[in-house]
């Protein structure tokens, strides 16, 4: 959860320090937002990537997401994604 907004979040290293990337849906928009772990996250300062009608993500199996997205002029598509960590 993104300050009270529903949200991917994944946690990676850069050069000794841990990152989050936030994917979330702010203001009828997808975004993707990428902070250090202990900053403030504030879902106004994603960038943008697609105006959307509806976002949804589930998890399927332990490794498994399903992303489900409905664009402004009613497409819609999903996508699995198989989870790995190093």
């Amino acid at each position: 959860e993104l300050d009270g907004t529903e949200a991917l979040r994944l946690e990676q290293n850069y050069e000794g320090e841990s990152y989050y990337t936030y994917i979330y849906v702010y203001e009828d928009t997808l975004r993707e937002l990428f902070v250090k772990k202990d900053a403030e996250a504030n879902p106004a300062f994603g960038t943008k990537i697609l105006e959307v009608r509806d976002f949804s993500m589930e998890q399927k199996e332990e490794n498994l997401l399903q992303f489900t997205c409905t664009d402004r002029s009613g497409q819609k598509e999903s996508v699995f994604v198989a989870v790995r960590s190093e």
